[in-house]
């Protein structure tokens, strides 16, 4: 069953925006996972569920590492070279987040074709229902 995110970034009047919008299904996905709820002081207006058996798993930070990501809620959007995946788990299921670094959209454009990447592998790998069999035979 396909589910969708839609990402955008935009700069208007010199001021850049990134723009998410999450499948219901998705973000339910993580409300039934969800410790608690938080708010965000550097994303105003946005509310995340923290599931820190996700965010704190080792195989789930060798991903973000693997594609350039990071995941702290409320912190920028950006941090050097890397892109806030955090935004992923908010309650809202959308939202508009202010890049306040200077990031050229060339930068951005990478931020995106990384995220949606680790996105396709991550909801691959944790949450597609799937089915796992074997047997074993012993001879004595």
């Amino acid at each position: 069953m396909a589910k969708k995110i839609e990402l955008e970034i935009s700069r208007v009047n010199g001021e850049t925006k990134f723009v998410f919008k999450i499948d219901p299904y998705l973000t339910e996905l993580y409300a039934k996972q969800a410790q608690e709820k938080r708010k965000s002081e550097a994303w105003p207006g946005l509310e995340f569920y923290y599931v820190p058996r996700v965010i704190e798993s080792e195989k789930y930070k060798k991903l973000l590492e693997e594609y350039h990501l990071f995941d702290t809620f409320g912190s920028r959007i950006t941090d050097g070279k890397r892109f806030n995946i955090a935004w992923i788990r908010t309650v809202q299921g959308g939202g508009e987040i202010k890049i306040e670094d200077d990031i050229s959209f060339a930068e951005m454009s990478f931020f995106i074709r990384n995220t949606t990447n680790f996105l396709k592998e991550y909801f691959n790998e944790f949450f597609r229902d799937a089915k796992v069999n074997g047997s074993v035979t012993l001879e004595v």
